[in-house]
């Protein structure tokens, strides 16, 4: 309950980009302020405080600011659609079974460490969540895997001039 409570808590300090293709993160409060990174649509950053029109935000590698116009701020609809969620398997060996009970037949198991997507976590109050698996998607218990949410986050310049880079070196050898 506190975790799920946490959870909700984190949704309404998340900024959420609602652009066509990116919004820039910039230096100060202003379109003066240098690049310092873009958070593309659907990109997830933490809101830090408002200043006059802009957000400061962080996400992944850049803090920073973005227009508010171009972000959206406490839509848990929406930030469930843009994030994925995981199960780690905090066991040896993790059965996913067929039905949320631990009489149904196994499908598969799972090893400690493993992440996998979690397809559907609405009975997870009863102690179960949906996973995908190579074997197809199953039940696992609550009591042995560790829940979170992951989001895409915002690219610096540095990585996004490493990013254009490395695409261009394996355009120049396809093309060799």
């Amino acid at each position: 309950e506190i975790a799920n409570k946490k959870e909700e808590e984190g949704f309404k300090s998340l900024v959420i980009a609602q652009v066509n293709d990116y919004v820039n993160v910039r230096s100060i409060p202003s379109e003066e302020g240098e690049i310092l990174g873009k958070l593309y649509d659907k990109s997830v950053g933490e809101f830090i405080e408002e200043d006059n029109g802009w957000y400061k935000i962080t996400s992944g590698s850049v803090t920073g600011y973005v227009k508010c116009e171009y972000v959206v701020t406490g839509d848990e609809e929406l930030a469930k659609k843009v994030s994925t969620r995981y199960a780690t398997v905090t066991t040896t060996t993790l059965y996913v079974r067929m039905e949320p009970s631990t009489e149904a037949g196994i499908l598969t198991m799972l090893g400690e460490g493993d992440d996998f997507v979690v397809v559907d976590d609405s009975m997870k109050d009863s102690g179960w969540v949906i996973v995908t698996t190579e074997e197809g998607d199953g039940y696992v218990s609550t009591d042995y895997v560790n829940l979170w949410t992951d989001y895409v986050t915002a690219e610096s310049k540095a990585e996004e001039e490493a990013r254009l880079a490395k695409e261009e070196a394996e355009r120049q050898a396809a093309a060799a």
